[in-house]
């Protein structure tokens, strides 16, 4: 839908087990880039892959451009607001996930 009104849309991939620390508590981390950008992000929901018919039927159903893996973020926006959220998403990520490597190797 914001491609029709002339926004620019990219998908970046960030680790499922880290979207939830990158996002910050009550997803302020993600409000402050999205205003600071003005763009929109959206992540994936936490129950992809949980919920629904393909879940319960345990049936694999192949990759289509609607249906993305557990990692993929959507941002959404002006050309330069999208990659300069996109790059800020990348460099928390990468942060966050070297602080969780230090963390967990040095007890």
């Amino acid at each position: 839908m914001n491609t029709q009104s002339g926004l620019h849309t990219e998908v970046c991939e960030i680790d499922q087990k880290l979207q939830a620390i990158v996002v910050g508590r009550k997803r302020h981390v993600l409000q402050s880039i999205q205003e600071e950008t003005a763009t929109n992000i959206y992540l994936p929901s936490p129950l992809q892959g949980l919920v629904g018919p393909e879940a319960s039927s345990g049936v694999m159903v192949p990759s289509t451009p609607l249906r993305q893996n557990k990692g993929t973020v959507w941002i959404s926006g002006e050309f330069f607001g999208v990659q300069r959220a996109r790059d800020m998403l990348l460099q928390l990520s990468l942060n966050k996930a070297c602080h969780r490597h230090d963390f967990v190797s040095n007890p």
